[in-house]
């Protein structure tokens, strides 16, 4: 049969309990038979966040000792002084509203747990008139009468008698929540309309009409008017007084100077007012003189830190710091393209002779800086 070896889960601290955290931790290194050092290295490189951080604090015996990372995560996430909270939290907990049976079941024992990690299987029976004592009277009674022997049996009745009980109730619950999300959303679409014929009236509102000519509002060129006027009278003075056809061009030029001076006076008007507001922009606040580039690099390299030391490839590991040997300390690369300190691995290959992150037979690419 062949093994595949299984990766853990990360640990941040805040998405999983600590507790359910190891469970799984260690049932992985079961499966892929670690011992002791490399179930530590496999911990600390799985840590993300606050969990990462409680590394800086500790020394390098300890960083290799799975117990002593163990104790300090679980003191760090999950302390002692917290049993007391989780004590009057189970004492005080009681049913939510729309809360299910199982779903409060399942809070239910979580808290105890927490509250009692070290005896919570012999105290069942403490648990089971607790949980009882949080419903509610008619099912209360129902379940003391039945005589549950522990806490899953005092569930189990529980879902049985709210099965048969409140099944009704919630169907009807159901119906009018439907029913208002209807009368909600029928709401909604007639305010929807009403916005819609106020902007297509707004839209329907024309602006006034203004004369080319005169330039005045409530008619046009062809009905102005001013023009019919000077027209009618061209006509009436060349009837009675039989004005000769100079005198009338004389007319119609001096009505197209008159045109022309009204065109210079409203394109000066216009003028004035680009002018002004032209004045009424503010000044610039800066101008840029100068500018200068700013190039970052890095390792060519899935990932320019050393897994094991946890500390950047660029710089020198922490042996190597705390001995003032940083000019000494080199890198080496793999044929899987991971990038480690010489000395860190050095460490390694004598207890796994596999790289730290992928998993694979370790062999050496090449070795500098």
């Amino acid at each position: 049969m062949i093994r595949f070896e299984e990766k853990p889960c990360l640990f941040d601290g805040i998405s999983i309990d600590i507790t359910d955290y190891f469970v799984h931790f260690e049932t992985v290194s079961l499966w892929n038979q670690w011992n002791e050092f490399e179930m530590a290295c496999q911990l600390i490189m799985n840590l993300r966040g606050d969990a990462q951080t409680i590394l800086r604090f500790l020394k390098r015996p300890q960083l290799y000792d799975y117990d002593c990372l163990k104790n300090v995560l679980i003191q760090r996430f999950n302390p002692k002084e917290r049993v007391a909270y989780f004590k009057f939290q189970l004492r005080v907990c009681s049913l939510k509203e729309n809360e299910t049976i199982s779903d409060f079941g399942q809070r239910f024992k979580i808290l105890a747990h927490k509250a009692y990690p070290d005896n919570f299987s012999d105290l069942d029976s403490y648990f089971t008139d607790l949980f009882t004592s949080c419903l509610n009277i008619e099912m209360a009674k129902f379940v003391t009468f039945k005589h549950p022997h522990s806490l899953d049996e005092a569930l189990s009745l529980a879902i049985e008698y709210e099965a048969v009980h409140f099944s009704g109730d919630r169907e009807i619950i159901d119906e009018t929540e439907s029913l208002d999300c209807c009368k909600t959303v029928h709401n909604s679409f007639e305010t929807l309309i009403n916005i819609l014929r106020r902007r297509l009236r707004s839209r329907r509102k024309r602006k006034p009409k203004r004369c080319f000519k005169c330039h005045q509002l409530g008619h046009v060129r062809s009905k102005c008017p001013n023009m019919s006027i000077k027209v009618h009278a061209i006509v009436e003075r060349s009837a009675d007084s039989q004005v000769k056809l100079s005198e009338i061009r004389e007319i119609q030029v001096a009505r197209k100077n008159a045109k022309s001076t009204l065109h210079r006076k409203y394109k000066m008007s216009d003028e004035m007012e680009v002018d002004r507001e032209t004045a009424k922009k503010p000044e610039k606040m800066f101008t840029l003189k100068k500018w200068n580039l700013v190039a970052m690099w890095s390792w060519d390299v899935e990932c320019d830190t050393c897994a094991i030391c946890r500390v950047q490839v660029m710089d020198a590991c922490l042996r190597c710091q705390s001995e003032n040997k940083q000019d000494d300390c080199v890198v080496v690369w793999g044929e899987c393209n991971h990038s480690f300190h010489l000395c860190c691995m050095t460490l390694w290959v004598q207890q796994n002779k596999r790289c730290p992150l992928c998993q694979q037979d370790w062999e050496v690419q090449r070795i500098g800086k």
